[in-house]
C-alpha cells in the first residue's frame, strides 16, 4: 500500500480468509473427479431407465391401419424388350408403354436376329404371371417357357407385330 495517503475505514478491514484460498492437494481432486463421475452415471442411468419405460409403453391408443390393396408381386421382375422386326424406337416405344405400367425394363434393343413371330419368353415357372400380365400391354401373343434369355421376361417383337 501507498504511505503518501492516511489511513481510513477500508484499510483496518479484517484480512479475508475462506475455503477457496486452500490449496487443493491431489485426494482433492480425485474425490472430485469421481462425484463428477457418479452424478453422471445417475443422470445417464435416470435417463437410460426412462427412454426405456417410454419405449416400452404404448402411446397410441389405436390400431394400425391394414394396407387395403395387396402388392403386385408381378412387376417387380426385370423385363427386356427386343425388337426383331428392325423397326427404329419399336422397343423403346413399347419398353416406355411397359414402364408406364409400372413393371422393370432393364432393356429395350434390336434383336440381334430377325424373327417372323412376336413371342413373349419367361425363364422360369415364378415369372409365367408376370408374362401373362404383359399380354395386356404388347397384345396375345404366345408364351414360352425359354432358358435362352437371362432376364425373367424378354419380349420378343417379329414381324407379325401389330403397332
Amino acid at each position: 500500500m501507498s504511505k503518501k495517503f492516511p489511513l481510513d475505514e477500508f484499510d483496518n478491514l479484517p484480512t479475508h480468509g475462506g475455503r477457496h484460498r486452500i490449496r487443493r492437494t491431489g485426494a482433492d481432486r480425485i474425490r472430485e473427479f469421481f462425484r463428477y463421475m457418479i452424478m453422471a452415471g445417475v443422470v445417464a442411468g435416470i435417463g437410460f431407465f426412462a427412454f426405456t419405460w417410454a419405449d416400452s409403453s404404448n402411446i397410441f391408443n389405436g390400431s394400425v391401419p391394414k394396407p387395403t390393396v395387396a402388392a403386385d408381386v408381378t412387376k417387380g421382375y426385370p423385363i427386356t424388350v427386343l425388337d426383331a422386326t428392325k423397326t427404329d424406337g419399336l422397343a423403346g416405344k413399347i419398353g416406355h408403354k411397359i414402364l408406364d405400367a409400372g413393371y422393370t425394363v432393364v432393356t429395350a434393343d434390336n434383336a440381334p436376329d430377325k424373327a417372323s413371330k412376336s413371342v413373349i419368353y419367361y425363364s422360369n415357372v415364378d415369372y409365367k404371371a408376370t408374362a401373362q400380365a404383359l399380354v395386356a400391354i404388347v397384345g396375345k401373343y404366345p408364351l414360352k417357357l425359354s432358358n435362352a434369355y437371362t432376364d425373367a421376361v424378354t419380349i420378343v417383337l417379329g414381324a407379325d407385330y401389330q403397332k
